[in-house]
């Protein structure tokens, strides 16, 4: 995901740089995997790396032993800055003052409060306001995409999973659960779904609603009574089951 170290290395590949010189082993990687990995590369393309805080040549065998040890050094330092901050944002999470980086469809962060998008608000309104009046999320889908409505990242893509995701979003009520996501505590950190290896924060009232309770209840209510109905159509013996052979 490091844009620029990734082009970095592209031109070392290409013969364009012979040597590289680096603030600190902490600044080159993350990890000391990822750190002695892209040296040997870089070595076996002849290319030397200099790391000037711990004073580090790449170029002797010396160099190499001792960028080991101090990739470990900061491997140790990024998981302890990467502790102290989730046990920061826990604790704003139990003290329900958690503002989270990246808001649904509807909302955006203004002056470190979660503000309506009105524009996009009228679209979460009419979501709902279709659902419960029988329609699918493959047709609500389809005809936001038919009339040119952006999605959040500016795209027309509308798809089922996306109103899905709105209608059971608890943010549309003035509501926020908190860490139903949870990275990973040793690197490479991954995203995981939180299926209760985390404790999970339930909110109320943390910002305005877009919807009223009453309509997010019943639209939630009736996916789930769907779904169930999808399912055991899927399970029954009479369900039709139609076989193709080609040729």
């Amino acid at each position: 995901k490091r844009e620029d170290f990734q082009r970095l290395l592209a031109d070392c590949r290409r013969g364009l740089i012979d040597r590289v010189l680096v603030k600190s082993i902490s600044r080159f990687a993350r990890n000391t995997k990822e750190c002695l990995e892209t040296i040997r590369e870089l070595k076996s393309l002849g290319v030397g790396v200099y790391f000037e805080k711990e004073n580090i040549d790449t170029a002797t065998m010396s160099g190499e032993m001792m960028t080991a040890l101090f990739a470990f050094f900061a491997q140790a330092e990024s998981e302890s800055i990467s502790g102290n901050m989730r046990w920061g944002i826990q604790k704003r999470m139990q003290a329900g003052t958690y503002i989270p980086a990246n808001l649904p469809y509807g909302y955006t962060l203004q002056d470190h409060s979660i503000r309506i998008v009105e524009e996009q608000a009228v679209i979460v309104q009419r979501i709902f306001k279709e659902y419960l009046s029988g329609k699918s999320t493959e047709r609500i889908a389809s005809d936001l995409r038919e009339e040119g409505i952006p999605c959040k990242s500016g795209e027309v893509a509308w798809d089922s999973t996306a109103i899905r995701y709105i209608i059971s979003n608890e943010k549309y009520i003035g509501d926020s659960v908190w860490q139903k996501y949870f990275s990973t505590d040793t690197l490479p950190y991954k995203c995981r779904l939180n299926r209760g290896q985390k404790v999970s924060y339930y909110a109320y009232g943390t910002h305005e609603g877009i919807v009223p309770k009453e309509d997010f209840e019943k639209a939630n209510a009736l996916m789930k009574s769907r779904a169930q109905k999808i399912t055991l159509t899927k399970n029954s013996p009479y369900a039709f089951r139609k076989k193709i052979v080609c040729g």
